[in-house]
């Protein structure tokens, strides 16, 4: 603990625990590194008030985001950097509170409980409460399912992760067991694809950035003939496709021209519903559909059962 009295190194750890938390979401996947690197930032910020927190957190936040969200550069270009640099503030703010927390006097479980809460605050108010809506990684997201995630949801499984690791980081070894394995069990495991591949689908996504509709048609045309299954984005149609006769002839002769499902993002007025649309509040790119909901089920070796929709 002595190399941790220097604040450089201090700040080096914290990019490097920035760094591994961002290892457990797509392309690599490493679910379990969220415990060592949210358990790294926990030591780092002890002992650390005012500014060095907020720098070790907002270190901490560029890492993670800089490196799990890379591929918005080919999005926003270096505008990106602002990006991160907001969603950064949010880990720093954290640290933050917790600096507080410990300069008032918090101790043992009554600090873990409070880094939990602490931690869920900023998420929450990260993913719900501020403008951009910004869900994405975070460590419920990054457990994948478990049993508890029908009963307390994402966030729920990150204020368990969160209180586990605190205890730890204090003292509590074995009080932490109880909620870290908790938060370990599986849902359930996915089912295996059946032989011969039968009943899966191809799927085709298009990614564009302030195009027209009829690009994404051109596009979707040019996809081989044995594609099953489209998405667009969820900013594809920036308006009620309805509303607009000639567009919304074009999607469903495209639809029924090369017998697909189409999954893109729109915008829909308030009394108008939509066939097989999902209204939601944040950015996903399944928003609205083009095909009919009726659905027969298959099976993907990505997210096991799912349904297939039928065509009209």
């Amino acid at each position: 603990m002595a190399k941790l009295q220097s604040f450089p190194a201090r700040c080096l750890l914290a990019i490097l625990c920035g760094g591994v938390y961002a290892l457990a979401y797509p392309p690599f996947g490493w679910r379990w590194v969220v415990f060592p690197a949210l358990a790294g930032l926990l030591i780092l910020l002890r002992d650390q008030h005012g500014t060095r927190a907020r720098t070790l957190g907002f270190l901490f936040g560029m890492a993670s985001f800089g490196m799990g969200l890379s591929w918005l550069y080919h999005i926003f270009g270096v505008l990106v950097v602002v990006l991160m640099c907001v969603l950064a503030a949010f880990p720093a703010l954290f640290a933050e509170m917790q600096s507080r927390a410990t300069r008032y006097g918090m101790r043992g479980i009554q600090l873990a409980v409070f880094t939990a809460c602490n931690w869920a605050a900023w998420e929450f108010i990260r993913a719900e409460l501020f403008p951009l809506r910004f869900p994405w990684m975070t460590p419920g997201l990054a457990l994948g399912p478990t049993w508890m995630t029908p009963w307390i949801g994402v966030y729920g499984s990150g204020i368990v992760i969160l209180f586990a690791l605190a205890l730890a980081v204090h003292g509590h070894w074995k009080i932490a067991l109880l909620p870290a394995i908790a938060a370990l069990i599986p849902l359930r495991p996915f089912p295996p694809l059946p032989p011969g591949g039968a009943g899966n689908l191809t799927v085709a996504g298009l990614q564009f950035e302030n195009v027209s509709l009829d690009v994404f048609l051109n596009e979707t045309r040019k996809l081989p003939a044995e594609i099953d299954y489209v998405t667009w984005p969820e900013y594809a149609v920036p308006y009620d496709i309805r509303n607009n006769p000639r567009d919304w002839k074009l999607l469903r002769s495209l639809v029924s021209e090369r017998d697909i499902t189409l999954t893109f993002g729109t915008q829909l007025s308030p009394d108008n519903g939509t066939d097989g649309g999902t209204p939601h509040s944040h950015s996903i790119p399944m928003a609205s559909s083009a095909s009919t909901p009726r659905c027969i089920p298959f099976t993907s070796s990505m997210t096991g059962l799912l349904a297939r929709p039928r065509h009209r």
